[in-house]
């Protein structure tokens, strides 16, 4: 598994099957698909894993959009028929919308507040080591929204980071994407929350983008990656 998953070791594949590291949603996805496990099998249990690790899901997962509670279109009382149960049909149900005041898609938004999260895919991703080590603390993505033409970088941390992060007081991710066009770069600094964090988004062109991340532990930068630059878009 640990050859199929492009791991040099199984040793960290051991960790996640004994729970002692959460693993990336990337390489549950992964293991789906080479046990051959229907979509969400294994994601579904890695969301509820981290809801119960980390506290209520908007809190810290700002970016995992749950079904709302009642169907986009309710119907009149005299309209309803019998049939299936309206969970049968997921194309009844909308993403549930931002905590955030929503904005326009333009350089500077936030991902989710625009709209932009919810079908958004991964161009490009890139794991992050502790500098002149080969200790993986996180990896880096390049995000990219095709109906809106936006992009964004977006950093999760690893299991290892977390400890690093409950032994110091003070552990900063700088996300950044830029946009080789015209030059243009956005960075976000945050406090490590223990979960994905991402920076503003750029509209796209016909260029290339690319996404960074700096890891920063009192006030030492001790890990950076960045993706390929990518063109998104003919």
């Amino acid at each position: 598994m640990a050859r199929r998953l492009n791991y040099g070791s199984h040793s960290t594949l051991s960790e996640y099957e004994n729970g002692a590291r959460m693993p990336s949603e990337i390489v549950v996805e992964e293991y789906e698909r080479l046990l051959q496990l229907a979509a969400g099998t294994l994601t579904r249990m890695l969301e509820a894993a981290n809801i119960e690790r980390h506290g209520d899901a908007w809190a810290r997962r700002r970016v995992h959009l749950p079904l709302r509670l009642v169907p986009a279109e309710e119907p009149a009382a005299d309209q309803v028929r019998p049939g299936p149960s309206p969970t049968a049909d997921a194309s009844r149900w909308s993403v549930a919308a931002s905590p955030w005041p929503r904005q326009p898609v333009a350089d500077g938004a936030d991902p989710d507040a625009a709209g932009c999260s919810a079908d958004a895919i991964t161009a490009h991703s890139r794991r992050i080591a502790l500098t002149e080590r080969r200790t993986v603390i996180g990896h880096i993505e390049l995000r990219y929204c095709p109906r809106s033409r936006a992009a964004w970088g977006r950093f999760e941390g690893f299991g290892y980071l977390d400890h690093l992060a409950g032994q110091r007081n003070d552990v900063r991710i700088i996300v950044e994407v830029l946009r080789c066009s015209d030059s243009t770069r956005l960075a976000t600094s945050e406090q490590y929350c223990f979960d994905y964090m991402w920076s503003d988004l750029v509209t796209v062109d016909s260029g290339r983008f690319q996404a960074r991340a700096t890891v920063i532990i009192d006030d030492e930068a001790v890990a950076a990656g960045e993706t390929d630059a990518q063109k998104l878009c003919p």
